[in-house]
């Protein structure tokens, strides 16, 4: 055989790969759930009643709001896993991500992901809050609660981030948090519960609310996850915004009964265009 004819038949091999590999294409782009920019993704939503969308109008909260973000930013076909859970503290959430046994499946849940997001903290806080105005918070001051609160929410917030890095990684998944925002500003700012600590309920538990926004922080640039800073969205940068007034927070007078803790719609959309505004690397 010359040379002229073996030239040939690699040609003629490279046209054949060639066909094959348009008609996978193709097969691929007709499967169900391909997009037309061929991305098929599962975000899985973690935290507590923020992520559940609790009292939010038809339930549509933030993480719903977020999803139809991703399929409109990207062009992906994106399912839901909905995994907050109403109540839950930082505590519940770290459990869940790292019993040995997978209680939940939501450690399942995030090894089959392309996008997580975590809210968490809000429960600690206002855990913490109750006890104090109870003046049941333990201490001379009444703050031994909010001390202990504080430091359990700093491991557990470092333990979730740390647990959802074992199964996903930085380098195929979009992994998004938030801080937390203080739905009580006004209502503090007119009480003083433990008269011997300077200033108002609201000066007194600024300190702390700081503290657990700055642990979230920190903990989410030490891991390398973008992080909405819902806080400042909320409450403003000195953190003396009233986010009901702002409408952001319902200010319980709707038809249904709504609490004054939760966001409203605009307090959903608010989040998801946070968390929208960290773009969505590195998948796109």
């Amino acid at each position: 055989m010359n040379r002229a004819s073996i030239r040939c038949g690699d040609r003629g091999l490279r046209v054949v790969f060639c066909l094959v590999l348009l008609l996978l294409a193709q097969l691929a782009s007709s499967l169900p759930g391909a997009s037309a920019a061929g991305l098929a993704w599962k975000y899985t939503a973690l935290g507590d009643s923020l992520a559940t969308g609790l009292y939010a109008p038809s339930g549509k909260g933030y993480v719903s709001v977020y999803k139809g973000y991703l399929g409109t930013d990207t062009g992906a076909s994106v399912t839901l896993k909905n995994d907050g859970r109403n109540g839950w503290t930082s505590d519940s959430l770290v459990w869940a991500l790292s019993a040995s046994n997978d209680p939940m499946g939501w450690q399942a849940d995030c090894l089959g992901s392309s996008v997580i997001t975590v809210d968490i903290g809000g429960n600690n806080f206002r855990k913490a809050r109750d006890a104090y105005r109870a003046q049941q918070g333990g201490g001379a001051d009444n703050l031994d609660g909010f001390r202990q609160a504080v430091a359990t929410f700093k491991s557990d917030f470092s333990g979730i981030l740390w647990s959802i890095l074992q199964k996903r990684s930085k380098t195929n998944t979009i992994i998004r948090t938030m801080d937390i925002y203080n739905p009580f500003v006004a209502v503090d700012m007119k009480t003083t519960t433990w008269p011997s600590n300077p200033g108002t309920d609201f000066d007194v538990f600024q300190q702390f609310y700081n503290e657990v926004n700055q642990s979230i922080a920190d903990a989410a640039a030490w891991y390398g996850i973008p992080c909405a800073k819902v806080s400042v969205a909320f409450n403003g940068v000195d953190g003396r915004t009233d986010p009901v007034k702002a409408g952001l927070v319902n200010n319980g007078s709707a038809a249904v009964f709504y609490d004054t803790i939760h966001p409203t719609a605009a307090g959903h959309q608010k989040i998801a265009d946070l968390l929208r505004q960290l773009r969505y690397a590195p998948l796109k």
